[in-house]
């Protein structure tokens, strides 16, 4: 189920495949947490698994930015 953060454009989960971050892959999400329940709330991020289980994952906005910075800065090298 595609999503989006409160910190929209920053985080956003459009294919099941990947959480991106400012419009780049940031997180690849393995095969058995696609296609779940995806909720967000602030940085947080909870997945629902097939196998039942739910991922909790707390996610440093600082972090995605330095990220994305950098990420950035390289496809503008290349």
């Amino acid at each position: 189920m595609p999503w989006q953060s409160s910190h929209a454009p920053m985080l956003a989960c459009i294919d099941s495949t990947w959480v991106t971050a400012a419009g780049k892959d940031f997180l690849w999400l393995p095969p058995e947490c696609r296609n779940g329940e995806v909720a967000v709330s602030g940085s947080t991020v909870a997945i629902g698994c097939r196998s039942g289980r739910v991922l909790v994952l707390g996610i440093s906005m600082s972090e995605v930015e330095q990220w994305t910075d950098i990420t950035t800065e390289k496809m503008r090298v290349s």
